[in-house]
């Protein structure tokens, strides 16, 4: 989610977030089989985990991950922030909360801005 579609990128972070989602249902998929069967598959629990622990440790060590791949996916990540402060500036009468949202919006939008030229010049 982003605030805007120029904002959506591709990441190698992503690709490890996305892939641990994807073996954490795995896990829940076997466990329901497991629960309906009353059988217990440690041959897929196994390597599911394994698996599992590799890639929380490739992600959480930002394994592979350059100066590109980080500010893209900073990029995303800010644009997320713009998209909830501007949320919750419609919903919010409370003052400090609409400060701290305006306060985020003009941060992250600087240095949205400046991560996209630094990541223009990389190329």
């Amino acid at each position: 989610m982003t605030n805007d579609v120029t904002n959506i990128r591709n990441s190698l972070g992503k690709l490890y977030i996305s892939t641990i989602m994807a073996f954490l249902m795995g896990i829940v998929e076997v466990m329901m089989h497991d629960f309906y069967s009353g059988v217990l598959s440690l041959q897929y629990y196994i390597p599911l985990f394994v698996i599992l622990g590799t890639l929380y440790y490739l992600y959480k060590k930002q394994y592979k991950v350059n100066d590109k791949e980080y500010l893209n996916e900073m990029i995303e990540h800010h644009s997320m922030a713009l998209l909830t402060s501007d949320e919750i500036l419609k919903k919010t009468k409370d003052d400090n909360m609409i400060l701290l949202a305006d306060s985020i919006i003009k941060g992250q939008q600087k240095e949205i801005s400046i991560m996209k030229q630094m990541v223009q010049n990389m190329s």
